[in-house]
């Protein structure tokens, strides 16, 4: 059973990748004449692309042609706690290089994220593109491929091998070809800590795109792609600025100058959507759908252009466990004035930006979570995630870290992975966080905030700790099937616009005023919740998912340890793993008795029945006792929505 699709995926879209590629070149040659191509790169450049021949459908609730994607495969959804190692060329001559993974193969981990390209170096293996790298050589000689050996040992302890693979920088490429570098606005090429960045509007694409060709034929089961894809400083190459000339008629610096930002990040944003939207299209060319895992940086904060929601409805978002937190630090275009960060904490920041995360991204949000110290660390992050609907991407540094720590969460895919697999995010009410109407206050950034951001944020977390089911909507995530699920979308009514495409469900869209007064508990029954909880400790996490088989689910967790860089800045407190710890989680489940088959639930992790207690305003009530042992708990009962 897939995860929740959006309305524009369809069954159209999940046939295998080589009919789809061959159903999508017939569909090319006999496009309609009201179909148009949507081109950045130049067509008097000299490599040709995929991406030059993708058709691009209106944004709206039909079929979009260039989501190849035919299926989120089970082992994706199943192990919901992963494991991540940034064992490099520099490790080549350790035996940790290969020793590491079989010592995680002890602990039943099941899927593993490896580099095979970290920064700007030349490829580990024999590739069309780009010479051996020399650190590499020993174990390449002789017809070995230490890209195929390092999937095939993963392959062979049982695992599936996501491969981090730097696509940014390329030390080779940049000397053959300073050209295809990414340029700042005065036309110096652009270094970041791991080289210079190359431009994805350039013929450096299709080395990227050859490379990952490679690494998918020998069995590389996903793709990893960390960073911000284009450099903030931005991609001022002639390659870019004939793009952009030729998309929107005006010259790219001169617009940049004159201040002209959102034109700037949607020429950014739609380079980075055609750059995905071609990798995918190639690897299906060949009968390849690996998981392609996007990091969005700072997306998920919304204090930024870069990146967007409408981009995360096609592929999956990769993001990182202090995300949430930068919200208060980011600098980028709607930055978060000083005057509202008392306003916020960590735990709510973490619930509403890790809910805008599962929302709106087209599979459970793969979170990396590095600099973890202990068992506690490992057990309360897996189960923060798991409760907030992502996948727990446990970093284990190989100097430092003990394996051990990491024992009782990867033993919850073996236990809790047929549960996982079939989980659909469950919402009753909704929260409009909307970029379109964010952006409208580009050039006054603090009514952005004042308008849009902080009572979205505030109001989401209103119905949060009242533990009633709850969704983010985005300007993405906005689609007939999405609305139709939820009784009210809470927003800013004064500057809302639906869509004509949803002006049958416009009576939905109401302002957020109209949340009911009252405590937790009367806000829950005066909206007809079928489902909500009463905390004993707000900063507990509770959210709901469905099954195919009719299962709702109730999975809560303590929040997660952010563990901040040592001189790190911070603006907010920062709970200890003692205070986290602590916190009770105690809670009241009341269900309307019409929604329940019989009074009782099942706790699958302590493999007991829970009775109703009492019934209550037309709710049975359940009283559910965590004292601290389980760090993960989920429940789950016969749903009669």
């Amino acid at each position: 059973m897939p995860y929740n699709k959006p309305a524009s995926f369809n069954k159209f879209t999940m046939l295998h990748p080589l009919i789809f590629t061959l159903l999508l070149q017939f569909m090319l040659t006999c496009s309609p004449a009201g179909i148009q191509t949507d081109k950045l790169v130049p067509a008097d450049t000299a490599h040709t692309s995929v991406q030059n021949n993708i058709v691009y459908a209106a944004k709206d609730d039909n079929p979009q042609l260039e989501n190849a994607y035919d299926n989120i495969p089970d082992w994706y959804l199943t192990n919901r706690v992963q494991i991540h190692t940034r064992l490099s060329l520099d490790d080549i001559n350790n035996a940790d290089f290969f020793g590491f993974p079989e010592k995680l193969a002890k602990y039943h981990a099941t899927v593993l994220t490896r580099q095979i390209k970290f920064g700007d170096e030349q490829p580990w293996w024999p590739s069309k593109e780009g010479k051996l790298n020399p650190k590499a050589a020993s174990l390449n000689a002789n017809g070995q491929n230490l890209a195929k050996k390092i999937i095939d040992q993963l392959h062979g302890l049982n695992m599936k091998a996501i491969i981090y693979y730097r696509h940014l920088e390329d030390a080779e490429m940049y000397a053959q070809h300073p050209d295809w570098a990414c340029k700042d606005v005065n036309g110096k090429p652009i270094k970041d800590r791991r080289g210079v960045t190359m431009s994805f509007n350039s013929p450096y694409r299709d080395v990227v795109i050859e490379r990952l060709k490679e690494l998918a034929s020998y069995g590389a089961d996903g793709f990893y792609f960390d960073e911000v894809h284009i450099p903030l400083r931005g991609d001022f190459s002639d390659y870019s600025k004939a793009a952009y000339k030729k998309l929107y008629g005006t010259d790219m610096v001169s617009d940049f100058k004159k201040g002209n930002k959102l034109r700037y990040f949607e020429f950014r944003n739609k380079t980075i959507e055609q750059l995905f939207t071609d990798i995918r299209a190639s690897l299906a060319q060949d009968g390849k759908s690996p998981v392609i895992l996007v990091s969005g940086n700072s997306w998920p904060t919304q204090t930024d252009l870069h990146m967007n929601s409408e981009f995360y409805q096609h592929f999956i978002l990769k993001s990182e466990f202090d995300i949430p937190l930068k919200t208060t630090l980011k600098e980028g275009n709607f930055k978060m004035p000083d005057n509202l960060k008392s306003n916020v904490s960590l735990f709510g920041l973490n619930a509403f930006c890790y809910s805008l995360m599962r929302d709106n991204s087209y599979g459970p949000p793969h979170i990396w979570c590095p600099r973890i110290k202990t068992a506690d660390d490992a057990e309360l992050a897996a189960a923060a995630l798991i409760s907030l609907g992502c996948i727990a991407n446990l970093d284990i540094d190989v100097k430092t870290s003990d394996p051990n720590n990491f024992k009782i969460p990867l033993q919850w895919n073996l236990e809790y992975g047929k549960y996982f697999k079939n989980l659909s995010p469950y919402a009753f009410e909704g929260v409009l966080v909307s970029e379109k109407e964010r952006n409208a206050f580009i050039k006054t950034p603090d009514k952005a905030w004042q308008n849009v951001l902080m009572p979205a944020y505030l109001n989401f977390q209103k119905l949060y700790a009242a533990g009633i089911p709850l969704r983010i909507v985005s300007d993405g995530s906005m689609t007939k099937e999405n609305i139709d699920r939820l009784q009210n979308i809470y927003c800013n009514k004064s500057l809302t616009n639906v869509p004509n495409r949803l002006a049958a469900q416009e009576n939905k869209f109401v302002d957020f005023s109209a949340i009911p007064n009252g405590n937790e508990k009367q806000m829950a029954i005066s909206l007809g919740a079928p489902i909500f909880a009463q905390k004993e400790n707000k900063n507990i996490h509770i959210n709901y998912f469905t099954d195919p088989d009719g299962y709702l689910y109730v999975i809560s967790a303590r929040d997660l340890i952010v563990p901040v860089k040592e001189g790190g800045k911070i603006t907010l407190p920062v709970p200890t793993r003692e205070q986290t710890k602590a916190v009770s989680g105690n809670y009241i489940i009341y269900i309307k008795q019409g929604s329940i088959s019989e009074p009782q639930m099942e706790d699958i992790v302590n493999k007991t029945t829970i009775r109703s207690s009492g019934t209550e305003n037309g709710y049975y009530t359940f009283s559910i006792k965590n004292n601290g042992n389980t760090p993960l708990n989920m429940l789950r009962f016969k749903f009669k929505p």
